[in-house]
C-alpha cells in the first residue's frame, strides 16, 4: 500500500519522518488549528479528509457531543512491546493545550508494505475485500502457524477421517465438482467444514436429495451452488485443500434416516475438520461472505524506517472500530442461530467472516484480522456473555484427566451451563429441534465426563440440572415441545423468553447432600430415531422424594413470587417460579382460587443467598393429562428459605427487604420444615 506524495499536504508528508514515532515521546503537531485541518481536507489532502471524517464521527458517537475545539491538533503515540500500537489525536480547546478533546487511533501496516520488513506493529491493516488474495494468504499463514505451533490443535485433527460425504473440488475443471461418498471406508484426508445460516426456504437452491444423489455424485456445475457455498469452495481451493463438507450437500435433506444417522456424527465432523469456515455475516446462503468491506477508509500517512530508510505507509484507524469489530462479532447473523452454536464449540479451528473483518479462533486463542498476534481465549467477556467459552472443556480435561464422573463435572459443570445459557440466547426455527441442536455438544461432554445424558439433563447433575427456568415467554410461544419431556429445558425452549440453564450457576453453589434428597429410582427413554441424545418419543423419571401439596390462593405473576409462609415450628418462606405454559393456561386469564400443585423436594444448597446461607430447591408438579399411573408433568420450580422466627422479626425482615438492604447472613437449620411433608414415589414425564 503506497501513497502518492503529491496528493498529501506538507504536514501529513512529514508525519512519518519524526524519529519519535517508535517511542512514547511523539508529540507531532499535525495542524496549527482545526480550521487548517478543514481547509486542507477541502484542498484535497486525502489523509486530512479522512482524519476530519473520523473525528467528526467520534464526536457524533460521544454522549457528550463535545465540540472539536479550534486549537492545535497534535498526535501523541505510545508503542507496545510488539511494536507500533496506538496514538491519540489531541485537539486543544483553549489554545494552550490545558483543555483538550482526545480521539484514539490504532497504527497499523500492511503485511507486504516495504516498511514492515523492519518495523513491527500491534495492528494490521484490514483488506478492502474479504475475498482478496491477501486475505486468503493471511488465513493460510494462520492455518500453517496453528498446525506447526499449536500441538493441542494439531493432535485433535491429525487422525481425521473423511465424513460420509464431502465435496471433491479437484476435478479436471474448476467449473465442476462432485459429491464423494466414502461408503464406509476409513479415508484419512484433511477437509474443511462450513457453518452458515440457511435463511428462508428457497426451492431453487441446490441441496442433496434422494432424487439427485446419483447426479451429484457424478459431477455438477460450480455455478449451480448458492453464493455462500461458492465462496466456501473458492476459499477451500485457495487454501490448497481438496475436500469440503456442507450440510445442505452432504446430508440427504429429504431422508429422515440419513438425517438421524448423520446428526449422530456431527460432533466428529466438526471436531476433526482441518478448518471450519463460518459465514458469520451472511443471513442466508444467497448473501456471499467474500465481498467488499463497507468501513470508512483509514488515514494513510507515509512512513520512513529510521533503521533502513525504507519507505512505507502507516494506517490510522479509530480505535473504537477495532473494538467494535471484535465485540460486534456477537451481533453477526450466524451468532444468533442455535444450530450453529455447536459447530463453533466443536470445531478445532474456525475463521469467521464478519461484516468488516475476519476473525481466527482455535484452542490456543483468537486473532482478529486487524491484530498481528494471538490473544488468549480466557476471560474475554462482553457484558454477561463470554465471547469464547467454547473450546475450554476439552482443554481442561486434557490438562488434568478426571478420575471419576464427579471429578469431571467439578471441572466442567460451569462450562456446560454456560453453553446452555449461550444456546438459550439463540433462535430455533422449530422448538422441537432443541435437543438435536445441542446433541453434538452433549456427545462431546459425554465423552469427556462418561456421564449419562437424560434428554438434556446429566444424570450426575440431576439435582442441579432440573432447576432450569424459562420465563417471560409470549403467550403464543408458551407451548411444550412434543419431542422432549416436561422436566427437560428443551421442552420449553424459545428465543422469546429469558432462559437460565440453572438458578445455581452464578456463582456455582455447593450441594449439601442429605438423607432428604430426592432419589432417582429409574429412567426410561424412548428416542424417536434411536439416538439417545436426540428427540424423544417419550421419557420419564421415576423418583422418590418429599412432597407437599401447595395451594395457590392468589393470582401469581410471571417469574418468581413469594406465595406462602409454611407453618411449622419455624417459619419458612416459599417462593415459586411457574413455567410459562402452566402460567398462561391456568393462572393468567381466569385464575380460580385453590389451584393445587405438588412441591417435590430435590436438594439443599449452601451459599450466601440474599439473607441466609441455606436454601432448599425443588420442582412443582401437576397431574399429567391422558397418561397412566398418576404421572406428573413439571409446571415450575420452588425455593424455600428460613423465615423470620416471630412477628417482630417478620416485620423487621419486610422493612429491610423493602429498602433493598441485606440482613446479616446467619446459618439456620431447616429443623421442622419436613414435619408436614410426605415421602412419595412420582413419575415425571
Amino acid at each position: 500500500m503506497t501513497m502518492e506524495p503529491t496528493t498529501l499536504c506538507k504536514d501529513c508528508l512529514n508525519f512519518g519522518q519524526d524519529p519519535a514515532l517508535l517511542t512514547d515521546d511523539l508529540n507531532y503537531t499535525l495542524k496549527p488549528t482545526s480550521l487548517d485541518l478543514r481547509k486542507s481536507a477541502r484542498n484535497g489532502c486525502p489523509s486530512c479528509k479522512a482524519f476530519l471524517h473520523h473525528i467528526e464521527d467520534q464526536i457524533a458517537r460521544s454522549w457528550t457531543k463535545e465540540a472539536m475545539g479550534e486549537g492545535p491538533i497534535r498526535i501523541k503515540a505510545w508503542p507496545y512491546p510488539e511494536g507500533l500500537g496506538e496514538c491519540i489525536v489531541q485537539i486543544s480547546r483553549d489554545g494552550e493545550g490545558l483543555q483538550t478533546t482526545d480521539f484514539s487511533f490504532s497504527i497499523s501496516m500492511s503485511a507486504g508494505d516495504p516498511g514492515s520488513e523492519d518495523t513491527r506493529t500491534r495492528y494490521r491493516c484490514v483488506e478492502p475485500h474479504s475475498g482478496s488474495a491477501a486475505c486468503t494468504r493471511r488465513i493460510s499463514d494462520l492455518l500453517n502457524m496453528c498446525q506447526q505451533d499449536h500441538p493441542q490443535c494439531a493432535s485433535l485433527v491429525q487422525d481425521a477421517h473423511l465424513p460420509t460425504r464431502v465435496l471433491d473440488l479437484t476435478l479436471s475443471s474448476p467449473d465442476v465438482l462432485r459429491i464423494f461418498e466414502t461408503k464406509g471406508q476409513q479415508i484419512k484426508a484433511p477437509y474443511v467444514t462450513l457453518s452458515h445460516c440457511w435463511g428462508k426456504f428457497d426451492p431453487t437452491k441446490l441441496i442433496l436429495k434422494e432424487g439427485n444423489l446419483a447426479e451429484l455424485t457424478t459431477q455438477f456445475a460450480y455455478n449451480r451452488l448458492a453464493p455462500v457455498f461458492r465462496d466456501a469452495v473458492d476459499l477451500t481451493r485457495g487454501l490448497g485443500l481438496r475436500y469440503l463438507w456442507i450440510d445442505a450437500l452432504c446430508i440427504i435433506q429429504d431422508s429422515k434416516l440419513d438425517w438421524a444417522a448423520e446428526s449422530m456424527l456431527m460432533a466428529s465432523v466438526y471436531a476433526h475438520a482441518t478448518l471450519n469456515i463460518a459465514a458469520a455475516s451472511s443471513p442466508d446462503s444467497n448473501t456471499p461472505f467474500l465481498r467488499p468491506r463497507t468501513f470508512t477508509p483509514d488515514v494513510h500517512l507515509p512512513f520512513t524506517s529510521t533503521q533502513t530508510g525504507k519507505k512505507g505507509t502507516v494506517a490510522l484507524r479509530p480505535l473504537y472500530q477495532n473494538s467494535d469489530n471484535v465485540v460486534g462479532h456477537l451481533g453477526q447473523p450466524l451468532q444468533s442461530r442455535a444450530w450453529c452454536f455447536q459447530e463453533r464449540i466443536l470445531a478445532t479451528r474456525t475463521v469467521f467472516f464478519d461484516d468488516d473483518l475476519f476473525l481466527w479462533e482455535c484452542h490456543r486463542g483468537y486473532i482478529p484480522e486487524n491484530l498481528a498476534s494471538i490473544t488468549s481465549l480466557d476471560n474475554f467477556h462482553y457484558g454477561n456473555r463470554s465471547m469464547f467459552p467454547y473450546n475450554k472443556p476439552s482443554r481442561i480435561v486434557a490438562s488434568s484427566p478426571p478420575a471419576t464422573v464427579r471429578d469431571a463435572w467439578g471441572a466442567l459443570a460451569e462450562h456446560w451451563y454456560k453453553c446452555l445459557d449461550e444456546f438459550g440466547l439463540r433462535r430455533l426455527t422449530y422448538t422441537d429441534d432443541a435437543l438435536p441442536a445441542m446433541s453434538a455438544i452433549a456427545e462431546h461432554f459425554g465423552n469427556l465426563t462418561k456421564d449419562s445424558y437424560l434428554a438434556g439433563i446429566w444424570k450426575s447433575e440431576l439435582h442441579r440440572g432440573l432447576l432450569w427456568q424459562v420465563t417471560d415467554l409470549r403467550e403464543q410461544d408458551a407451548i411444550r415441545s412434543s419431542t422432549a419431556p416436561s422436566w427437560s429445558w428443551a421442552s420449553l425452549f424459545h428465543d422469546s423468553g429469558s432462559f437460565m440453564s440453572s438458578v445455581l450457576l452464578q456463582p456455582l453453589r455447593y450441594h449439601a447432600t442429605s438423607d432428604n434428597d430426592a432419589q432417582l429410582l429409574d429412567v426410561k427413554l424412548d428416542p424417536i430415531h434411536g439416538n439417545l441424545i436426540g428427540q424423544m418419543r417419550r421419557a420419564s423419571l421415576h423418583m422418590k422424594g418429599l412432597t407437599k401439596t401447595i395451594i395457590l390462593n392468589s393470582k401469581p405473576n410471571q417469574g418468581f413470587n413469594t406465595i406462602a409462609w409454611i407453618p411449622t415450628s419455624q417459619q419458612f418462606e416459599l417462593s415459586i417460579c411457574l413455567d410459562d405454559d402452566f402460567f398462561f393456561s391456568t393462572c393468567n386469564q381466569s385464575f380460580q382460587a385453590r389451584v393445587e400443585v405438588l412441591a417435590f423436594f430435590l436438594s439443599q444448597w449452601n451459599y450466601n443467598y440474599h439473607f441466609r446461607d441455606v436454601v432448599v430447591f425443588g420442582l412443582l408438579l401437576t397431574p399429567a393429562t391422558n397418561t397412566r399411573n398418576q404421572e406428573f408433568v413439571r409446571c415450575g420450580t420452588f425455593e424455600v428459605k428460613p423465615g423470620p422466627r416471630d412477628e417482630k422479626e417478620l416485620a423487621e425482615h419486610r422493612q429491610r427487604a423493602s429498602r433493598m438492604q441485606k440482613l446479616n447472613p446467619r446459618k439456620e437449620s431447616f429443623e421442622g420444615i419436613w414435619d408436614s411433608w410426605d415421602w412419595r414415589n412420582v413419575v415425571i414425564v
